[in-house]
């Protein structure tokens, strides 16, 4: 337990906006942890469904729990506000409708104090529905490398799995975003990696709970909008200066899901290759790492054709062998035929809805 006199080594923080129907779950996930050295900053914002009343309960039986009440001001104000309470050595999240393993913090403190050039650290996440019931598992990219490849794009840390140093906070004066009223989380991770590596482990330490009141469903467009202005900031900090529909089908590309093919797709697959050359020359890649990297967005974009019956047309190409020969040669007595036998393989083998091309099977 914390001394009256010492900060804690964790501040865990929460907001919380009418989330009563889940709220228990989330607190108790937290206060039975096994890692007990940490205080338990809980912003009310407004809520007027019981959660007010349901908090206060909680910080009468620990005093580890400190619950803040204010009018409705949003998530990302009441994070700051979280944050200029928070005393700890490290900062970690749940949100109100998630909860963790019992060891999560355990887990996260003992990999943060042995590597101190980490700033932030996630996880995998499980998703349950509602009631709980267990519907898949999400695996972000695991190594720093992979992190800062995939937030020129998107978010790749899930906010109730992170634990990061307050210390590099208060240094640097870094706080949530308060131009973005959604994904804020993303903006502070592309900021702080500025100080420090990022890492994921494989190890799922929450439950993301799916549910139809959640922001990510009521806010998607909202969220999506405020996401892109983010990916857009950190390709110019690359140098890279691209419109927003540019931005867009990079990532209808990168994330294999679109419906229909445009004329312009090899315009935008050369542009990945433009991005990936900035990449390597502002982050000082090595050459081992360029070229996993390379093989894995190529994967990925060659994915993408094979879902849509024209692998062969594009493996073959002009467009895509000019683009590939420099860094891979090899890869073209690969393809097309070895290649769409390891896709339906692995897509015959996997009974989780889990893409098989994924930064785990080249190392990030």
């Amino acid at each position: 337990m914390m001394s009256m006199f010492n900060p804690p080594k964790i501040s865990v923080l929460m907001s919380v906006y009418n989330g009563k129907p889940y709220l228990s779950s989330a607190v108790e996930s937290i206060i039975k942890q096994t890692f007990e050295d940490f205080e338990f900053i809980i912003v009310d914002d407004g809520s007027v469904d019981g959660s007010s009343e349901l908090l206060d309960n909680y910080a009468k039986q620990d005093r580890r729990i400190k619950v803040i009440h204010q009018d409705n001001q949003g998530l990302t104000k009441s994070l700051n506000r979280c944050l200029l309470q928070a005393s700890g050595t490290f900062i970690a999240r749940i949100d109100a409708d998630d909860y963790c393993l019992h060891d999560r913090l355990e887990v996260q403190i003992n990999i943060m104090e042995n590597d101190p050039d980490l700033v932030v650290l996630g996880s995998s996440r499980m998703i349950v529905d509602g009631n709980g019931n267990y519907l898949r598992t999400n695996f972000p990219p695991l190594t720093d490398l992979g992190i800062r490849w995939h937030l020129l794009y998107n978010n790749c840390f899930y906010h109730s799995s992170v634990i990061y140093r307050g210390d590099i906070l208060r240094k640097n004066d870094l706080t949530y975003d308060e131009n973005h009223l959604h994904s804020q989380d993303y903006a502070l991770w592309s900021k702080l990696l500025n100080y420090g590596k990022g890492r994921n482990i494989l190890q799922p330490l929450i439950y993301f709970r799916s549910h139809q009141s959640q922001i990510s469903i009521l806010e998607k467009e909202s969220q999506l909008k405020c996401a892109q202005v983010i990916a857009l900031d950190n390709l110019a900090k690359l140098n890279l200066n691209i419109s927003l529909s540019a931005l867009n089908e990079c990532i209808r590309l990168f994330n294999s899901s679109y419906e229909h093919l445009v004329r312009s797709d090899w315009e935008y697959i050369h542009l990945f290759y433009i991005i990936l050359q900035h990449f390597q020359e502002i982050q000082k890649i090595d050459p081992d790492s360029y070229k996993r990297l390379k093989i894995f967005i190529t994967d990925r974009i060659i994915y993408s054709y094979e879902k849509q019956r024209i692998f062969s047309r594009f493996v073959n190409s002009p467009v895509f062998k000019g683009l590939w020969e420099d860094a891979n040669s090899d890869l073209l007595s690969y393809l097309p035929r070895r290649g769409v036998y390891k896709i339906r393989k692995y897509l015959k083998q996997t009974q989780r809805e889990i893409d098989f091309i994924h930064p785990l099977n080249y190392g990030l």
